[in-house]
């Protein structure tokens, strides 16, 4: 796969705003050796500045091209841009070596190749890259004014007659006229231009077609060897060294290093050569470092992910065991209702003549029981306290011993009554026996308690203890 950010800087160069480009493959068949040209991609009629955002965002994919005489199949070796509006071939690149091909396999046979983890390092550096010149501009234009002034005489010879005049027309000083050289302007400048001050102005301002050219492009674009003859050795040598860049980028300056020397000769070849090996080592322990870095940042990101889902499963289990308030108010309500409605009885009752309650036939004596095994019944309570309220007292009947029987008349809520009520654990009412106050009391001290309670007609004993419900 391609990036056409990384392309021929020619591109650039001139006063054309309008082009109509179409990108295109060639392969050099293996077999017959002929030249095999296929479209890739028309991007239309467009403005310069829109063109090189398109480009810059198409990746294209490099698939064999098959040759149309033998039928072999080649991959391209040659990217082509051609201009349809002045019918000329814009630039024509090396795939895999001046531009480079996105390869994890290593398998195409490419020179100049990276892997996808590679790529997606230099797109995070050169999503920074603009703003991060900016940031950095003013260090380097005082880096570089003071590179000028210290070789001043040699290195205002690589100025172009554009560049001089550029330089005058933004300090307002009066141009040569058309007709004058280079070597004019160059012996006017050291005429006129000789404090350092004004040096750097001047050289700010000679500069800035070569800064700004070379900042826009990206450095994905650099073509070293057409800047240097465009620009001049020293000043891109400087340029390429010392211009501030992300990190993520700082092997692609390993390379246009590389370029350099490839021109350099004697001890500054060895330095050169030397900071490219150094920059291509930074470089290999830079990709491996953020692809640490973004491990930890994806196991960060699960940790919190456990943590939230621990928080919301606490918040899950509180609001779990959280009363619910509305039943709670509710069941208040109904406490103090009874309260009132106990008041009231008992006011009722002293206003009621005293009557003494009948003795009741014992229903135990017209009653059949079935017979049961007497262990039978007395499983079912054993070990139990068995409050019996309403009624009379009586002795409880020896077949009963596996239980405590506590029995009261309830006609008087006394402390025996209420004894009764704390010890038991379940309880029989007498309910034609008993008062509605005492059966009030019963049914709220249960209902608070969670204790069963067996409501029964007459007071057949051995009945409600086969009947009785404990829970």
């Amino acid at each position: 796969m391609l990036d056409l950010k990384e392309r021929n800087e020619g591109e650039r160069v001139g006063v054309v705003t309008q082009l109509h480009v179409v990108l295109s493959f060639v392969s050099i068949c293996s077999g017959c050796g002929r030249r095999t040209e296929q479209t890739i991609k028309d991007f239309g009629r467009r403005d310069l500045n829109e063109l090189e955002q398109l480009m810059g965002e198409q990746d294209v994919t490099v698939t064999p091209i098959v040759c149309p005489k033998c039928g072999f199949s080649n991959l391209p070796t040659i990217m082509k841009l051609f201009d349809k509006l002045q019918g000329r071939v814009i630039s024509e690149a090396k795939i895999g070596a001046d531009v480079p091909v996105i390869d994890d396999a290593g398998q195409a046979g490419y020179v100049n190749t990276r892997t996808e983890e590679e790529q997606a390092e230099i797109d995070r550096g050169v999503a920074k890259w603009v703003e991060y010149i900016a940031d950095h501009s003013d260090s380097f234009w005082q880096q570089f004014e003071a590179h000028a002034h210290e070789h001043w005489t040699g290195i205002i010879v690589e100025l172009t007659k554009q560049d001089f005049e550029e330089a005058y027309g933004t300090l307002s000083l009066t141009t040569l006229g058309p007709q004058a050289t280079v070597s004019k302007y160059r012996r006017d400048v050291e005429a006129k231009i000789v404090s350092e001050a004004s040096r750097r102005s001047f050289w700010r301002a000679a500069n800035q077609r070569m800064y700004q050219h070379l900042v826009e492009i990206g450095i994905e674009a650099w073509d070293v060897k057409n800047a240097i003859k465009l620009y001049g050795r020293e000043r891109v040598r400087f340029l390429i060294l010392q211009l501030p860049i992300p990190e993520e980028l700082e092997g692609i300056r390993s390379q246009a290093i590389g370029e350099l020397v490839k021109k350099e000769s004697g001890d500054q070849a060895f330095l050169y050569r030397r900071i490219k090996q150094l920059s291509s080592r930074l470089d290999k322990s830079l990709v491996s470092s953020n692809r640490y870095h973004q491990q930890s940042m994806d196991l960060q990101d699960k940790l919190a992910a456990a943590y939230r889902t621990i928080e919301q499963l606490e918040a899950e289990r509180v609001e779990a065991f959280r009363p619910d308030t509305s039943q709670t108010s509710k069941i208040e309500r109904l406490k103090g209702l009874i309260t009132e409605l106990k008041t009231e009885n008992k006011r009722l009752n002293s206003l009621l003549p005293v009557e003494e309650i009948p003795t009741p036939p014992i229903e135990e004596n017209v009653v059949t029981i079935p017979q049961v095994d007497p262990s039978e019944e007395a499983s079912l309570v054993e070990g139990k306290t068995i409050g019996v309220l309403g009624g009379w007292p009586r002795q409880a009947d020896a077949r009963y011993e596996s239980c405590t029987l506590m029995l009261h008349d309830a006609r008087r809520l006394d402390p025996a009554f209420y004894a009764i009520l704390r010890a038991a654990d379940a309880i029989i009412v007498w309910t034609e026996f008993i008062s509605h106050e005492a059966m009030w009391e019963i049914k709220e001290w249960a209902a608070d308690r969670d204790i069963p309670v067996n409501y029964l007609r007459g007071m057949n004993l051995e009945r409600a203890l086969r009947e009785i419900r404990l829970s």
